[in-house]
């Protein structure tokens, strides 16, 4: 499973750092307005107990970390992402919580962190943006804790008749 051309990232970086201000708005757009209430899902399906390690991979300004801090009473919270800007904003986003929050810089399919580290790994609205997806699964599997889990959460590129309506919408709304 192929991800983006080095080239795209490129672009796909700059579109993101462009897009801060408003990303929760443009995510809001891409979902059709589902963003916030999947990432809810999600969280609820995480389980999150106290002493958890868990990794947001991927976890641009935060949000997805926002919605698990706020259930965790104690235990760690790794934000990775590549882009400085984004850890930045995740950062001032995580300020407010009482737990301990670790930013790491760095790609999915080259996590910086220990082997079987994490309770939980959680990716939201981010696996499609990875170079190399094979890669950044078996990166995730690595840092993973024997019996951990991994939930991901993203939107796809239909493959059919809604695909249509996806490109108009994706080409005159957003």
């Amino acid at each position: 499973m192929r991800g983006l051309e080095k080239k795209d990232w490129v672009l796909v970086e700059n579109m993101l750092v462009k897009t801060i201000p408003k990303y929760e708005l443009v995510n809001r757009v891409i979902t059709f307005g589902l963003s916030s209430k999947t990432r809810r899902k999600l969280v609820d399906l995480a389980c999150i107990r106290p002493g958890m390690t868990v990794l947001d991979a991927g976890c641009g300004p935060g949000t997805l970390s926002e919605m698990i801090a706020e259930r965790m009473h104690e235990g760690r919270l790794f934000l990775l992402d590549p882009l400085d800007e984004m850890l930045w904003q995740a950062f001032r986003n995580l300020m407010k919580f009482d737990i301990e929050v670790e930013f790491v810089k760095g790609l999915m399919e080259d996590i910086p962190l220990p082997s079987d580290m994490f309770d939980l790994v959680v990716a939201s609205y981010s696996i499609r943006d990875c170079m190399d997806r094979d890669r950044a699964i078996a990166e995730i599997k690595r840092v993973l804790k024997r019996g951990g889990r991994l939930l991901l959460l993203d939107i796809t590129r239909p493959e059919n008749g809604f695909e249509k309506i996806v490109s108009i919408h994706m080409k005159y709304f957003v």
